[in-house]
């Protein structure tokens, strides 16, 4: 739907049987999340309502060739060869023929179109960046529970649209989830694992919350930090206090 809205393109052409293709591989072997668009493609021209124009039939072979044969007419007359017949070395005393699209016309778009197809592509691209996983430290808590021993709460979230790891990556176990380390500096972890790996983290929001019992003297500072690949990277200094 954010492609549709930004591309302009309800229809594209049919994708390529997926096997063995980098994408593919991204996302079923690594458990990357892949994306991959043709950039641009010939559009759908509208039915020819003419009382002369033959009766559409759903079944036509040779539909999608119909449509960016008129399609090229309309805006690139040129790059459509006309059949002509010529003698052919191989072919002695037979009738051959040469013409049809010219090469590329097909993938590439005409120069005018150029500027705008890119910057669509761009801006859906830029957008799709802004989906993926992004890891903040929030909601660091710090109680006093005897002389010199403290509870440091906090929570570890995504403000992500995406999980910090698909479904798929957790069964094929190749991304590293988040890594979660509480450093300290002189002061002793009596409650809670100082480094710990995270399971996915839901996207838009999602969180985690962990806590730590923690022995040391007050106004002393803790670092507590949560990395990932894929993620980003969030810092928060915790003072026991």
């Amino acid at each position: 739907q954010r492609f549709q809205r930004i591309i302009h393109q309800d229809k594209g052409p049919a994708s390529a049987d997926l096997k063995g293709d980098p994408l593919s591989f991204a996302y079923y072997h690594m458990g990357r999340w892949a994306w991959g668009s043709p950039g641009w493609s010939i559009p759908e021209m509208p039915a020819d309502t003419s009382k002369s124009a033959p009766k559409p039939d759903p079944k036509d072979p040779l539909k999608e060739e119909r449509n960016t044969l008129r399609w090229i007419r309309q805006n690139r007359p040129d790059a459509v060869i006309q059949w002509t017949e010529i003698t052919h070395p191989d072919f002695p005393g037979r009738k051959v023929e040469v013409g049809g699209f010219r090469p590329f016309v097909l993938m590439n778009p005409p120069d005018s179109l150029l500027d705008s197809v890119l910057i669509r592509q761009a801006r859906f691209v830029e957008e799709l960046a802004h989906m993926l996983p992004s890891v903040a430290i929030r909601e660091v808590k710090v109680e006093r529970v005897g002389a010199q021993v403290f509870r440091v709460t906090a929570q570890v979230a995504n403000s992500g649209y995406l999980p910090t790891v698909s479904q798929l990556g957790v069964r094929v176990r190749w991304p590293q989830r988040v890594r979660l380390e509480l450093k300290t500096s002189g002061q002793q972890i009596a409650g809670g694992r100082a480094i710990q790996l995270l399971d996915p983290i839901p996207g838009n929001g999602g969180s985690r919350e962990f806590t730590w019992l923690v022995v040391g003297t007050a106004d002393s500072k803790l670092t507590l930090t949560a990395s990932s690949p894929v993620a980003g990277t969030a810092t928060q200094s915790i003072t026991l206090r």
